[in-house]
């Protein structure tokens, strides 16, 4: 059974009473039969829904990753246009091939072979003078001897024999010459223009340099022309132009390099002449086809198309026509959850946690819906690698972990088909978001249930997390996506549950506070015997201490027998007679040898003070803003039960003032605590463990017979007082009680052997 609230019982009995004092006993306008309540609630909440999941949104329209194939075909519903950064890359791209490198030509090297070749030249022609002015019979012979002698600049010996075969061909000195001459122009002009190993070396096409393979076949052509100009007879053409080629071909070696610098800043000025590419679209044109692959262009296209939907679906026509579109799913789902509330007792008595699960839900879609807007933002969606990255950080199984930590495993579910359910519809009705996010909630409900550290609450969601990363991981491989977009978009699941699980635990403090729901972390933090108020009590109320650690033992037993909390009652049971801190000597366990201060005192003074305890003990845990579950706890441990000793001894001291027998008249409510009776299973067992545990100390002789004679008289006689009328427990139940209860009573009571004592004794 749910807490209720005793401030607002209060509120609502004083107004019926001002409503019955003042004669007007009408319903107030703002009050409305429970029928209608809930339906008006239900509207609200589809509309809520409805303005944070899919206004401004296109729900109908799907997300495209890169990489994939398109299921369907698609048409533009009205004309846009965008400005295509895709195409303005690629005609970048083009622009760049095109541009023609910066090429430096070595000019030191190339001037330092022209004057060798020169020189050989002019030196070649002067023995040639020389030996004609001397009467040479022969002068090839002796200008071939004069030239291996003298190794003219820059010829090597080996090619007299070549520069003989030209001077004997020749018919004279200008004949030479001016064969040599035209051979060195023809060489001038390919190491002017440049010389390079293989094209490949600079990755582009140069206008004038060339590869040395082409350099030496235009060295050949030239060579063959200077040849048929110089020889009448074939054979003489061939000879003539081989040893031409013998001397100049030498020469031809690479002589340039690549500007890097220069290049670059000429690919960049081609790059920027390149204008923005605007694009239109007409209406009804295709958007893309089935089967068609999502390229970058494709999702360039269909990106602009989306951000034209939205801007459509702001505005409030927008409004209106997202109502229309998807209030009604919204109504069916929310009936759908609601129904399952009624079917669920557990679910449909805890009024608060079903307000902390819709706020949740409601904020964890609002939150998917950032990080998808997000995710469609221009300059994200199109960039290779990028895409889908925000959409699978969108955490679904937030609201629901938090929810099952809070309220429990059933509230819990509600979440996370709710979340998933209105997460597949913003996603286009996509059945894979639908059961990924379902699935991932789902784990995330079942590894945190029943957590007690918040390491426990990271786990849950980070294995969310990784039940969204591996069939995400699996789709996209099957489609053929890039490996990197994989790989950032399987991190990006997994960092989605790790970052949720760090975020849910800072938020679990603050929802514990506002919705004054108390969670097993908070729980077993109040267990630590050094929390302030234990460490009081022990040092001013050590025997209440030892007897609230008993109790303790005894009712996180006993609650394993049935459907209670058992950290709840373990918690409760050391907390609950804290009131003794305010006058302990005047209970039995912390008095030991000194006197009883009851002695002096009446029976009805000795049980108002130890009916204050509770009062007391109230004001304490609220000065110490211990949880309202362990409270109620306190003011119910006792119920209305009666304080039997002072009630029997007021009857005693009754009869003998009155010469009565003993059963003299005593008001018996004066004797009996104030309640009230205990309202939830937890409270229950504390009172039974508390009881049992009081009795078991007057105990003589410890037997497993006497501690079940014990144990069924209290339980016995407390429901014979009616102190379970108003508490949810089944005959099933009390029998686990009992038996829990004797169980770890012959074990906290067994005896020791006896040790021999020493012979010197």
């Amino acid at each position: 059974m749910f807490f209720l609230d005793r401030k607002r019982r209060r509120r609502e009995d004083m107004a019926m009473l001002r409503r019955v004092v003042d004669g007007s006993t009408e319903r107030p306008w703002y009050k409305f039969p429970k029928a209608a309540r809930g339906f008006i609630i239900l509207v609200v909440m589809a509309l809520v829904l409805t303005v944070v999941c899919f206004w401004g949104r296109p729900s109908h329209l799907p997300v495209l990753l890169l990489g994939t194939q398109s299921k369907v075909r698609y048409e533009a519903a009205s004309s846009f246009q965008y400005v295509s950064t895709e195409r303005q890359r690629m005609l970048q791209h083009n622009a760049r091939l095109a541009t023609t490198p910066v090429i430096i030509v070595d000019t030191a090297a190339h001037k330092a072979t022209m004057e060798r070749y020169q020189a050989f030249i002019n030196n070649t022609t002067k023995a040639y003078d020389e030996l004609k002015r001397q009467g040479q019979d022969n002068l090839t012979a002796e200008c071939s001897t004069r030239i291996s002698e003298a190794k003219l600049v820059g010829l090597p010996p080996f090619l007299a024999k070549d520069l003989s075969f030209l001077i004997q061909h020749s018919s004279g000195k200008e004949s030479f010459s001016r064969m040599m001459q035209s051979a060195l122009s023809v060489l001038e002009m390919l190491l002017s223009n440049g010389i390079h190993e293989k094209q490949e070396d600079f990755g582009l096409k140069s206008e004038k340099s060339s590869e040395l393979t082409d350099a030496e076949r235009t060295l050949r052509n030239s060579m063959d022309s200077i040849a048929a100009r110089e020889s009448e007879a074939d054979q003489e053409l061939t000879e003539v132009r081989e040893s031409l080629l013998s001397i100049f071909r030498p020469a031809l070696q690479p002589n340039v390099r690549l500007d890097s610098d220069a290049t670059d800043k000429k690919e960049k000025a081609a790059m920027a002449k390149i204008q923005p590419v605007i694009v239109s679209v007409e209406r009804g044109d295709p958007l893309i086809f089935p089967g068609e692959e999502v390229t970058a262009a494709v999702l360039e296209r269909w990106n602009a198309y989306r951000q034209q939907m939205v801007a459509h679906e702001q505005s409030f026509s927008g409004l209106l026509r997202a109502f229309r579109d998807n209030v009604g799913a919204s109504l069916g789902i929310l009936l759908l959850l609601g129904i399952y509330t009624k079917l669920v007792p557990r679910v449909s008595s805890k009024r608060r946690s079903i307000s902390l699960a819709a706020t949740m839900a409601l904020a964890n879609l609002a939150l998917i819906r950032l990080l998808l807007d997000i995710d469609n933002l221009p300059g994200l969606t199109s960039e290779q690698g990028n895409t889908a990255f925000f959409l699978w950080m969108a955490p679904p199984a937030l609201a629901a972990i938090i929810v099952t930590v809070l309220a429990g495993a059933h509230i819990a579910m509600l979440v996370a088909f709710l979340v998933s359910m209105f997460g597949a519809q913003m996603l286009g009705q996509s059945m894979e978001v639908l059961l990924i996010t379902a699935f991932a909630s789902l784990v995330g409900v079942y590894f945190s249930r029943d957590v007690r550290n918040r390491g426990a609450v990271v786990r849950a969601s980070f294995l969310s997390g990784l039940a969204v990363a591996m069939p995400v991981s699996y789709i996209c491989i099957s489609h053929g996506v890039p490996w990197k977009s994989v790989l950032l978009q399987t991190l990006g699941c997994l960092a989605s549950g790790l970052i949720s699980g760090v975020f849910a635990i800072g938020l679990l403090h603050a929802l514990e506070r506002i919705f004054k729901i108390t969670t097993n972390i908070t729980l077993l933090e109040l267990t630590d015997y050094n929390h302030p108020l234990l460490r009081k009590l022990q040092l001013i109320a050590p025997g209440t201490f030892h007897h609230s650690a008993m109790v303790a033992n005894l009712a996180e037993w006993v609650a394993a027998k049935t459907d209670a909390n058992a950290l709840l009652c373990r918690c409760a049971a050391l907390y609950h007679d804290i009131g003794k801190l305010v006058k302990p000597e005047y209970f039995v366990e912390n008095q030991g040898t000194n006197n009883n201060p009851h002695v002096d005192l009446s029976p009805t003074v000795s049980a108002l003070i130890i009916k204050s305890h509770v009062r007391e003990g109230i004001g304490i845990a609220k000065e110490y803003k211990l949880p309202r579950e362990i409270i109620d706890i306190i003011e119910q441990h006792h119920g209305t039960g009666l304080i039997q000793f002072f009630h029997h001894k007021a009857k005693q001291l009754a009869a003998a003032s009155t010469n009565a027998s003993p059963g003299g008249a005593v008001d018996e409510g004066s004797f009996r605590y104030d309640g009230p009776r205990p309202r939830t299973k937890e409270s229950a067992i504390v009172l039974f463990a508390d009881s049992v545990e009081a009795a078991s100390r007057s105990l003589r002789k410890v037997t497993p017979q006497s501690v079940r004679e014990l144990v069924d008289t209290i339980v016995s006689d407390r429901i014979r007082d009616g102190q379970l009328n108003l508490c949810p427990l089944t005959f099933r139940e009390v029998n686990g009680i009992r038996e829990g209860l004797a169980e770890v009573l012959l074990s906290m009571l067994h005896h020791r052997i006896e040790y021999p004592k020493g012979e010197s004794q």
